[in-house]
């Protein structure tokens, strides 16, 4: 019988987690984190349109069960909040 293992453990161990956060780091350059894409460049300590920096915090994240079977799985199908994401209206 294999062992669990947690997989974000699973994806520290084999890379995949710096892989998932340099393409965040990727996203920094024309920024589309939010719904406002405002592609400002974040990494030259410019400030998009919802407020926010480079200092990209998550507030929150878990699994998420709130949208169709399909999409949810057995283990939900995943939710990460970032914090001072301000959401203005344009």
């Amino acid at each position: 019988m294999k062992r669990f293992c947690a997989s974000h453990v699973e994806k520290l161990n084999n890379g995949t987690l710096e892989r998932q956060a340099q393409k965040l780091v990727e996203h920094l350059n024309e920024c589309d984190l939010c719904p406002h894409m405002c592609k400002i460049n974040r990494l030259e300590d410019k400030v998009g349109f919802c407020g926010a920096t480079a200092d990209v915090e998550i507030a929150s994240y878990g699994p998420h069960f709130g949208e169709e079977s399909v999409l949810v799985g057995f283990g939900g199908s995943g939710l990460s909040l970032l914090l001072r994401l301000q959401q203005r209206m344009g």
